[in-house]
């Protein structure tokens, strides 16, 4: 991304998406250092986009592998709550005195604050409730996946009851919604129903996860 931050001018940039999950991976302090520099490089067009993570248990065990810890989605969603209020309380320039479940920071300051003011837009992938609701609570931004248009409009009226109880309109958060596309040779190797590519027809699928690459070349 930084590299792209480099080579364009006007497009927004953000990772869709990343996590904060433990101390290893994405700390809240060291994240907060990264987007902001980002955001320099870029000339002010970072947007944080951040997730939950899959509960597959193959998800779970990539990450374990790489001596990362992978708590269960009740713990991923506090950390990654309690990370937000860390990396907003740093972006203001201030010191930060802060005291959780997860993270204590003692006297933290950031020598530079993002480009952006008051500070970059947060986005939230976000499809269970807890998610929406916390969308509701902490983010400019809500991303949703793979809905149709009626689902998307039912996740929405979830979200707009959410911020009816943080006393904010649900208009004040941007939305997007994340699609695959299916690359073929001919419109007839695939049917409509298909989520992703069909082997046969992709020389090499390239599959980028969360900063870990892989290719695949089909028999």
């Amino acid at each position: 991304m930084a590299a792209l931050a480099t080579l364009t001018t006007r497009i927004r940039l953000g990772p869709a998406v990343t996590y904060i999950l433990d101390t290893a991976y994405r700390h809240p302090s060291l994240l907060a250092q990264l987007a902001t520099s980002l955001d320099w490089l870029s000339g002010g067009r970072l947007d944080l986009r951040l997730g939950l993570g899959t509960s597959a248990p193959e998800a779970a065990a990539t990450w374990r592998n790489h001596g990362i810890d992978y708590p269960d989605a009740a713990e991923r969603l506090e950390r990654l709550r309690e990370g937000l209020r860390v990396v907003m309380a740093l972006w203001s320039g201030k010191p930060v005195e802060f005291s959780g479940r997860f993270y204590a920071l003692r006297g933290a300051q950031l020598t530079a604050t993002p480009l952006q003011r008051p500070h970059p837009p947060i986005w939230v992938a976000a499809m269970g409730d807890r998610m929406l609701a916390l969308a509701a609570e902490l983010a400019e931004g809500w991303e949703a996946s793979y809905l149709t248009p009626a689902a998307f409009a039912e996740k929405l009226k979830h979200l707009a009851k959410h911020c009816q109880t943080t006393g904010r309109e649900v208009g004040q958060i941007r939305r997007s919604v994340e699609v695959d596309v299916v690359v073929v040779l001919k419109p007839t190797e695939v049917d409509a129903t298909t989520r992703f590519s069909r082997p046969r027809s992709l020389a090499i699928l390239l599959n980028v996860v969360n900063g870990f690459s892989s290719t695949a070349t089909p028999a």
